[in-house]
């Protein structure tokens, strides 16, 4: 059996991800049900600490079979309210020397989203969601350098009744291709296509409805040196809501171009097992809004991201 902590630390100046403009009026809003009622700080230090174990089974001389299971606690430190845990469980099928199928389970329990406005136009209230994903990939390998795959993934995120307009159920497909060549370079590409429905409310006499449709495209490529490891990521997602009321000026014929962009370098140290992580990112929302009235500084959002940590297998 095999063991792995992590412990990272990250700074991110908008965890949260409001608007621009939202936070314009951050230091004028903490009151009693105000919109950042209970938060202390726009950007935040968080700490993550992570345990996972995984154990493996030789089925016979071509098939194995792994479990694992993890836990992550993250503290925020100045908004507290955001504190988190995440349990996951995965197993792995390797069906023949090239053919490996994979099951994938994630449950996050009580997480802060934001403070939203309650029903009827009332106070804001923290909005705390409950989430699992499931997913299931098929990953075979080409060759000695070359593999691809597919993939499906199924969520589910349900609110309080207060704010069951939120509760989001999501289906995401997925394909992938990976290469390393021989040297120190490797790369791979995803694309996928998702649906995501949403609960509706009335605001006011306008029917509010955050269903959308996103197709996304994620290249990375990863460079070995003598005692590093480097990756370079790019996430691109296209978001298009589908409601059809022309009255909802946030949402009708609104299409968002999400970006985000991640480093990481990895590191052995002198410890054998241990090793040292380093990342930085950048995580944008550009909205594209029809309405000329509502800017994309009212609905999108930008956060940077730098962390450290330390990994340990044993």
């Amino acid at each position: 059996m095999e063991w792995r902590a992590d412990l990272e630390t990250r700074y991110s100046t908008n965890p949260f991800r409001y608007s621009d403009e939202a936070l314009s009026d951050f230091d004028d809003d903490r009151g009693a049900g105000e919109r950042f009622d209970g938060l202390d700080s726009e950007g935040d230090l968080v700490t993550t600490l992570g345990v996972k174990g995984e154990v493996g089974f030789a089925l016979d001389s071509k098939r194995d079979l792994t479990l694992a299971l993890g836990v992550e606690h993250s503290l925020f430190l100045q908004n507290s309210i955001a504190d988190y845990t995440e349990l996951g469980a995965g197993l792995e099928f390797e069906a023949t020397r090239v053919d490996t199928f994979s099951l994938g389970a994630e449950f996050v329990p009580s997480r802060f989203k934001k403070n939203y406005r309650t029903p009827g136009g009332g106070p804001f209230d923290a909005a705390e969601y409950d989430q699992i994903e499931l997913g299931v990939e098929y990953e075979r390998e080409l060759g000695k350098r070359w593999s691809a795959g597919v993939g499906y993934e199924r969520q589910d995120r349900s609110f309080p009744s207060d704010f069951d307009a939120r509760d989001r159920e999501g289906d995401t497909f997925y394909a992938f291709v990976e290469n390393d060549p021989k040297g120190p370079w490797e790369w791979g590409v995803e694309v996928a296509f998702g649906t995501f429905d949403t609960g509706t409310e009335l605001k006011g006499t306008v029917e509010v409805d955050r269903s959308n449709e996103q197709i996304g495209v994620s290249p990375w490529v990863r460079r070995k040196f003598d005692d590093w490891r480097v990756e370079l990521a790019v996430d691109y997602r296209q978001r298009e809501y589908t409601t059809n009321v022309a009255a909802d000026d946030r949402r009708f014929d609104r299409v968002d171009d999400k970006y985000r962009l991640k480093i990481e370098a990895e590191r052995k140290l002198g410890v054998k097992g241990l090793r040292l992580l380093l990342h930085a990112g950048l995580n944008l929302n550009d909205a594209g809004v029809e309405d000329p009235c509502v800017t994309s500084d009212e609905v999108g959002y930008e956060e940077y991201v730098v962390g450290i940590g330390l990994q340990y297998r044993f």
